[in-house]
């Protein structure tokens, strides 16, 4: 329950002094209290005039709060933890507002109460910048993905057989026929031809009288590059061909038939044009240099058969195609 008194101080009823008006829950320091400790701390110094104060004491949280008005100031608030504590401050303010002279004189000396430090405001609140925290973006997640292979045209693969046919020189000094069965494989730029040749008989006259006739048989191969397109390319080619030159004397004494190995080494150059997707005609021109050249005798008296050392041919025919 709150108190109510009126003190004057030193000078008694009606005299100077401190005009106490003293409001305090139960438990707290009483008026009387507060008026001895202003005392203390005035050290018995006399008031000159009367000074009225006003005081009210309430609980506050786990504290006390004290509103203190000296005359016609304005009310001041003082806080502390204990109410003990807030009446020693609440008789500190008081004595300093009398004479605070006298107050700082007396105050080293040993208080009757422990003073405890008066809370004139509250603090004032200290504020700490809070830096927002940084955004941290999360980087976005790179996934590998595996490129798809390159789209590739397809290598187109042919196989063809033909027949061709021209003429040759090579086997004797004159031109004579010629046939050949032929195989080609196409791969992309290459072309590869395996061929059997056969050169048609040719009758060689000799000046001294009768004659030789004279055949050929021939097997080659050759590997080239075929340049251009599906439906129209020019091979360069390069390869070699070997087989037995034949020969037999004809109107001489005891004739004979013999053969020897011919073996060259081939230079062509061609034309592949395709006049229907299974169809081609075929044109090529070949030199033929000896590697080794055939010659025997035939007859009695000696005739003999001598291959030249240089042949060419030049061959026409059409293949047959299949492939993709």
């Amino acid at each position: 329950m709150a108190v109510v008194v009126t003190w004057a101080l030193i000078a008694g009823l009606g005299g100077p002094g401190v005009e106490l008006e003293w409001r305090a829950p139960e438990g707290c320091p009483g008026q009387l209290e507060v008026a001895a400790e202003v005392d203390r701390l005035l050290a018995g110094r006399r008031v000159e005039a009367t000074v009225a104060v006003r005081t009210e004491v309430v609980k506050e949280g786990a504290g006390f709060a004290a509103t203190v008005a000296i005359d016609v100031a304005a009310p001041r608030t003082l806080r502390a933890q204990g109410c003990d504590a807030l009446a020693r401050a609440v008789a500190l303010v008081i004595a300093v507002a009398v004479d605070p002279i006298a107050v700082a004189g007396n105050f080293a000396e040993e208080p009757a109460l422990v003073p405890a430090a008066p809370v004139l405001e509250p603090p004032l609140p200290v504020v700490v910048p809070v830096m927002p925290e940084p955004v941290v973006r999360e980087r976005p997640e790179v996934v590998a993905r595996e490129l798809p292979e390159p789209v590739r045209a397809p290598v187109r693969v042919f196989h063809g057989i033909g027949v061709r046919g021209g003429m040759l020189t090579g086997a004797t000094g004159s031109p004579t026929g010629a046939v050949a069965v032929v195989y080609g494989l196409e791969r992309g730029l290459l072309r590869v031809e395996a061929r059997v040749l056969y050169g048609t008989p040719r009758l060689i006259m000799y000046p001294e009288g009768g004659s030789a006739r004279v055949q050929a048989l021939t097997f080659g191969g050759l590997a080239c590059v075929a340049a251009g397109s599906e439906w129209f390319r020019v091979p360069l080619c390069l390869g070699a061909e070997a087989g037995p030159l034949i020969g037999r004397g004809v109107d001489v004494a005891a004739p004979q038939l013999r053969a020897d190995a011919w073996v060259s080494g081939l230079f062509a150059a061609g034309i592949v044009a395709r006049v229907h997707r299974r169809a081609a005609i075929v044109l090529g021109t070949e030199l033929a240099v000896a590697l080794r050249r055939p010659a025997f005798h035939v007859g009695t008296p000696e005739r003999l058969v001598r291959a030249p050392s240089v042949g060419a041919r030049i061959l026409l025919g059409v293949e047959l195609r299949v492939g993709r």
